[in-house]
């Protein structure tokens, strides 16, 4: 299996992730604006979640349309909660020799400075987010 993925691994040079709940668990995040859309609505959180839950297994934005569903605003993003999966940091350290690495992320604005928080940015060579590209 090792040679397998050194085969196919050669010839690449660059290696990109997303961010939101793959480097970054956002669990607590979005249990937050699940209560707040459940509040809002005044639907209980657990049919909020579920609902949220069926539209995601249909690859569809759950909180956004779980919101729209319920006819009440999409509560803003809270940040409070984010942390860095336990093996991010490990995972880019070890790639981080092999491979120039890069974020491309639908993110707020302010990643390179969670990236710096998270310790995780001095891995990465390109930082590209949404919000500071204007899309």
């Amino acid at each position: 299996m090792r040679q397998f993925l050194c085969e196919t691994m050669e010839g690449i040079k660059w290696l990109f992730f997303d961010m939101g709940s793959t480097l970054v668990d956002e669990r607590i995040p979005y249990e937050y604006r699940l209560r707040k859309i459940a509040a809002l609505s005044g639907v209980s959180y657990e049919n909020v979640y579920e609902g949220a839950m069926e539209l995601y297994r249909q690859n569809r934005k759950g909180d956004l349309e779980i919101a729209k569903q319920y006819g009440v605003p999409v509560p803003a993003w809270n940040p409070e909660g984010e942390i860095l999966y336990t093996d991010a940091a490990k995972c880019l350290d070890i790639l981080n020799g092999r491979y120039r690495l890069g974020i491309i992320a639908n993110q707020r604005p302010g990643t390179e400075e969670r990236l710096k928080k998270y310790g995780v940015l001095k891995y990465l060579d390109l930082v590209v987010a949404s919000a500071e590209e204007g899309v």
